[in-house]
């Protein structure tokens, strides 16, 4: 289940795309910093802007062009087939928040200094929690899907709400007017997890999200933290402690010595 960043870089002020058609052996990620762009994909065309974040699938057939001069992120990755939550990503843009894709941005900014692991390590974390906001802001599945049954999108998003908070199932199934054993029997048949799995991998991403984007001091978002997650669990699913988490994502800002962004391929 897992995502593998085959590279990424930043560009500033781009007039055109060096690739405006075509198609690649993996999946693209383009979030914007500045500028719009135009581009059809399955037969359609559709825009994009600052603040919004598009996917290119691999071995799509793509068009694209630059509508005004472009600044942005690029991401190339390749996604396990079984991966829970890349399956809900659909060519074009993310259906993450706006303030939220602009939030990661600056993060990415922040992060131009130090080792090209540590940047690869907050390339990965960013796009980690991008495509989990998708998942929930999408519905974790196809819209059909979603249309037959919105029950679990709205779950989804109470957990996504309240990942700060104390979350029980029983608030869950009450706010989607269910019973428990009818909210359990809904997230097995349509996530393959239950909603106290979902609640545990949702929160490490949270985790995550705030020692990425925020500027809380580490004892603070472990306090917040600690209320619900044990260090075990931290540990296993990011890979580090959170004291080692905020070291390798952030302490690269206090190097102050700007290096060549990795890998740059044709865009």
């Amino acid at each position: 289940m897992d995502i593998n960043l085959v590279f990424y870089n930043t560009f500033s002020g781009r007039e055109d795309f060096e690739m405006p058609c075509g198609t690649r052996k993996w999946h693209s990620l383009l979030i914007l910093k500045e500028g719009s762009i135009s581009f059809v994909m399955n037969g359609r065309e559709d825009t994009a802007g600052a603040g919004d974040a598009v996917f290119f699938p691999a071995d799509l057939f793509m068009r694209r062009r630059v509508l005004e001069p472009i600044s942005f992120h690029q991401m190339a990755f390749f996604a396990a087939p079984d991966h829970p939550y890349a399956s809900a990503l659909r060519a074009g843009r993310l259906e993450v928040p706006r303030g939220h894709i602009l939030s990661a941005v600056e993060t990415l900014d922040r992060l131009q200094y130090g080792t090209i692991r540590e940047r690869e390590q907050l390339y990965c974390g960013v796009l980690d929690n991008l495509i989990l906001e998708n998942y929930v802001y999408s519905g974790g599945m196809p819209v059909a899907d979603r249309s037959t049954d919105p029950t679990v999108y709205e779950a989804l998003r109470y957990i996504n709400d309240h990942l700060a908070e104390k979350i029980r199932v029983p608030d869950i199934a009450a706010h989607v007017h269910l019973s428990n054993v009818g909210l359990i029997w809904k997230f097995r048949n349509v996530l393959g997890r239950t909603p106290t799995e979902m609640i545990l991998v949702m929160r490490m991403q949270y985790a995550k999200y705030l020692i990425l984007e925020s500027r809380k001091p580490l004892k603070e978002i472990a306090d917040i933290q600690a209320r619900f997650i044990f260090r075990t669990p931290f540990t296993n699913i990011t890979g580090a402690s959170r004291a080692g988490a905020r070291s390798l994502w952030t302490g690269s800002e206090k190097r102050g010595r700007a290096r060549d962004v990795f890998c740059k391929p044709a865009v």
